[in-house]
Formats: structure tokens, sequence, C-alpha cells
């Protein structure tokens, strides 16, 4: 059981002031005790002008405070707060449905959170994905424009040594290239190359020369503007017979021994 409050016992010092604190205790127990009054009167152990919703705990531990602020005994029965969990509340209909409507709301507005907060999640997971989706397709194509960049610099330095190449090979030809004999020599004759093109080249060679030299020839004449070194064939038409740079061997000795007409033939 709640102990009992020590009794109040103001200073009585007369005046308005005394008047206000009678008015305010309205006797033993209080305002809720001058309810208390009225309700026995009428027979019931609830005052009848208390709002709706307030039972007979919440009464009494209305006294029960009013008594602890005033410091006055209080006189009536402590309620069983231990079964108040469990006791269903006669609630005004009013009430409980203006309270249901509240917690309807509430979980309607809840309801409403919980599904801008996913909208908003899956927005800001959408626009991740997309910002990481354009990002991999940025480095891909920063990586494939870097690959194309250094195959593009590797066939350009390819190229670049297939030209050294070629032009240290020329020039090599040109220094091995011997000299033209003169149309009076006795050991003289004169070759004719056809070109794909129907172009022609023709020079004077000495029968001792050796083979290699018409191809020196050619391809100095020719500088590898349409065709390169060690790509092509001299061939001669009848009876058909095929040289091939890098045959050893003097003109005389490979069968050219007189003026010859030979045909430039690209190898396959």
């Amino acid at each position: 059981p709640m102990p009992r409050a020590p009794p109040y016992s103001p200073p009585h010092h007369g005046g308005d002031d005394d008047d206000d604190m009678q008015d305010l205790q309205g006797g033993p127990g209080g305002m809720w005790a001058s309810h208390a009054g009225r309700s026995q009167g009428a027979g019931s152990s609830r005052p009848a002008d208390l709002p709706e919703g307030v039972d007979e705990r919440e009464y009494e531990e209305a006294r029960m405070l009013e008594a602890a602020l005033l410091g006055v005994p209080y006189e009536g029965r402590i309620p069983d707060f231990s079964r108040e969990a469990s006791r269903p509340r006669n609630l005004d209909p009013a009430y409980a449905h203006q309270r249901n409507l509240r917690e309807e709301q509430d979980l309607a507005f809840e309801e409403s959170l919980a599904a801008d907060r996913a909208k908003a999640e899956s927005l800001a997971a959408a626009a991740m994905q997309a910002e990481e989706r354009e990002r991999a397709e940025r480095e891909a194509a920063e990586a494939e424009a870097r690959r194309v960049a250094e195959a593009a610099a590797a066939e350009a330095r390819r190229v670049a040594e297939e030209e050294r190449r070629v032009q240290d090979s020329l020039a090599s030809k040109r220094r091995a290239l011997p000299e033209e004999p003169g149309p009076s020599e006795p050991d003289s004759l004169s070759i004719m190359v056809r070109l794909p093109d129907g172009s022609r080249l023709g020079r004077r060679f000495r029968r001792s020369d050796l083979l290699q030299s018409v191809f020196d020839y050619i391809d100095v004449q020719h500088n590898a503007s349409s065709f390169k070194p060690h790509t092509y064939n001299l061939v001669n038409s009848y009876p058909r017979k095929v040289f091939s740079e890098g045959m050893p061997g003097r003109l005389e000795e490979v069968g050219i021994t007189a003026d010859t007409a030979l045909f430039l033939e690209p190898r396959a």
C-alpha cells in the first residue's frame, strides 16, 4: 500500500490567500473529493460530471496525485494497478473511433513513408547502377581507344622499319650493281623486263654478270614503288623458265646468253 502523505498545515495569515487555498483544497480530499461527494449522493462510485473515458482507477489515481500535491492525507481505496494491464477499458465510442482513426492514419503515414523511402532507395540504387554502367562503358571505350592507338603506333613502327629495311636493301643493291657495258662489247646482251602495269625496263648486262644483278637493277630503277624486293619472279615465256631472286649463278650459267625479254610476275 502507498504510504499516507503527511497532513498539510499551511500557516494561517488570513486574507484572500487562505480563501483561495481553501477553495483549492475543497475540504478533505480536494476538488476530486467534492466530485466524490456528489457522486455518492447520486448512488454511484463515479462522479457524474467527469468526462467520458475516465474510469474509477484513473479517478482514484487523480485524487492520490492531488492529495500528494496539496500535502493532505489521501482518504480512499488504493486501486489495484497490477490488473490494469489485462482489464479491458470501457471507452467512449466517439473517443475510441477517434483513436482508431488516428492509429489508421498513423499506420497509413508510416506505410507511405516506408514506400517513399523504398522508392528513394530504388531510385538511388538505379542511379548508382547507371553510373557504374556508364563508368564501365567509359573505361571500356578508353581501353579500346588505347588499344587502337597502340596498334596504330605498332603498325606505324612496323611500316617505318620495313621502309628502312627496303631502303637499306636498295642502297646495298645500288652499290652492288655492276657497270653497264657498252653495246659494242662482244660479251654484252640486252635484257628487257615487262612490268605488271605494262611499262618496261631495259639494260645491257654482261653474260658473266650474276642473275642477282638483274633483280638489283629492277629494284633500284623501280624504287619499290609498287612492289618490293623478294616479292616477284622473272619469267622467260618460251621456253617457260622462272628465275627467283637469290638463285645462284651467272646469266650464261642459267641460260641467258642473248638478248632476252622477261616478265615480272608477282609471287602468289
